[in-house]
């Protein structure tokens, strides 16, 4: 952002994040100062909180979630059949 005195690029010195008067704002308020004349100013952000994170994407295809599941039962069949064997 630049200064409005002289034009140049300011730098934020301090951030405070605050939850606005209504439950779906939010508001973010920064001290900004500019590196060539030293002007100090206050610059403010209203943020929205109604939109919704995105869907994660799945780390598996279809297909392999079929496989994993597949392999489970049958590993546990095999347990299964394995503890028969021994009991008789």
């Amino acid at each position: 952002m630049n200064c409005k005195e002289c034009g140049e690029r300011t730098s934020v010195t301090w951030t405070q994040k605050q939850l606005g008067g209504t439950i779906n704002h939010g508001y973010r308020r920064r001290l900004r100062k500019c590196n060539k004349c030293g002007f100090r100013g206050y610059t403010g952000e209203i943020w929205l909180l109604l939109a919704t994170p995105p869907e994660p994407k799945p780390i598996y295809t279809k297909e392999e979630v079929v496989a994993i599941k597949k392999r489970e039962v049958s590993i546990r069949r095999k347990n299964e059949d394995r503890r028969n064997n021994e009991e008789t």
